[in-house]
């Protein structure tokens, strides 16, 4: 009696006790877009058949999720591997599907330049460079100002101009995978193509008979007096050798004679400036100046402390300019009288120690005289 009742209980127990069994869920693991690319986003799909069912994911690199359909950045180099789905409900054995993704695509990072030679002058070519290049197994494209799909990674603007400043942009794929790889850009403004400055106006000053004795010094001084230009005096189109100042000094019947020009080429070190060349300064006996006005005053004392006095009889009133060996007038004053007794011109102390050009003009007439400031 006893033994009927144990073996009872024991079938009742098993009555009332439930085992997981096998539910046919079906699960199903799939991922787009096709080709998987690497640093991408990347979709998983997972799908099971019935309710309730919960997800759950694993993967290289220790990817997990939770989610049905979980959305990610693929690593870059690191996302190829199987993408395991496990699907599950209570009651039922945990059932799985597994996915492969091959990763594709250039895993690098890329920046844009300009070639070497920027900033260039309107009408020169400039390139756009993109930093990794590669020469084979690799589709560029280009786009922005300018399409175009190529196999380098360099571009080329022919005659370049201001319409060709904006934006440009850059992104690659190689030909096995079509993986595109990041879109880069870069900015090509008006500093990157210069305008082309016109010639520089140029005019050269000749100062003659700077001193006495058998042969005549004179100077040319050119306009232009800044650092930032160079200069190159010429005699009859040739370079003088060692005129490289804004001004030349010469001696005539040695450095240059009757019938020679005097030009000076002047460059601007900026970029994109046109060079300038004088007018010629023709070579004659007197040099453009009358030289009987010279024998008609004398200057003492000289060199002076920057007070000094002038003797001379003139036809008309005289006016006086002081400039330095740049052409610069420096000072100026205009006499009533004719004749001059001892006329004294005291310079005012900001006119420095050094050699200055006197020049006396009466009438039609001009004169010159070196004169030397010693403070």
């Amino acid at each position: 009696m006893n033994l009927k009742l144990t073996l009872w209980a024991v079938m009742l127990l098993i009555g009332y006790t439930s085992y997981a069994q096998p539910c046919n869920m079906q699960p199903n693991a799939s991922y787009g877009p096709i080709p998987a690319c690497d640093g991408r986003l990347t979709n998983l799909y997972g799908s099971a058949s019935g309710t309730g069912i919960s997800y759950s994911w694993s993967g290289p690199n220790g990817f997990t999720s939770t989610v049905q359909n979980p959305s990610f950045m693929l690593p870059k180099t690191l996302g190829t591997g199987d993408y395991i789905l496990t699907v599950s409900k209570a009651g039922c054995t945990s059932e799985s599907d597994t996915v492969f993704i091959q990763t594709y695509g250039p895993a690098v990072s890329s920046t844009l330049r300009l070639g070497g030679n920027a900033p260039v002058c309107i009408g020169d070519s400039i390139s756009i460079i993109e930093s990794n290049y590669f020469p084979t197994g690799w589709v560029h494209y280009w786009f922005g100002k300018k399409s175009l799909i190529e196999i380098r990674g360099i571009i080329t603007i022919s005659n370049a101009t201001l319409a060709d400043t904006g934006m440009y942009y850059h992104t690659m794929t190689s030909y096995s995978s079509q993986c595109y790889s990041d879109t880069i850009g870069i900015r090509v403004t008006a500093a990157d193509i210069l305008a082309t400055v016109p010639p520089i106006p140029l005019v050269v000053t000749v100062f003659p008979n700077l001193n006495a004795g058998p042969f005549t010094r004179t100077v040319f001084s050119t306009s232009l007096t800044d650092s930032k230009y160079q200069y190159q005096w010429r005699k009859n189109g040739v370079n003088i050798t060692g005129a490289t100042d804004s001004f030349y000094v010469g001696t005539s019947t040695v450095d240059f004679t009757t019938g020679d020009t005097i030009t000076v080429w002047v460059k601007r070190l900026d970029k994109c400036t046109i060079d300038s060349t004088s007018a010629p300064n023709i070579i004659n006996t007197n040099v453009g100046i009358n030289s009987a006005i010279n024998k008609s005053f004398s200057i003492s004392p000289n060199p002076s402390n920057g007070i000094f006095r002038i003797k001379g009889s003139f036809s008309e009133p005289v006016s006086l300019q002081l400039m330095n060996l740049l052409g610069e007038v420096v000072y100026s004053e205009q006499l009533e009288s004719k004749s001059l007794t001892n006329k004294e011109i005291a310079l005012p102390a900001s006119i420095a120690s050094g050699t200055y050009i006197l020049k006396i003009t009466s009438g039609q007439q001009t004169g010159t005289a070196t004169i030397s400031i010693a403070r």
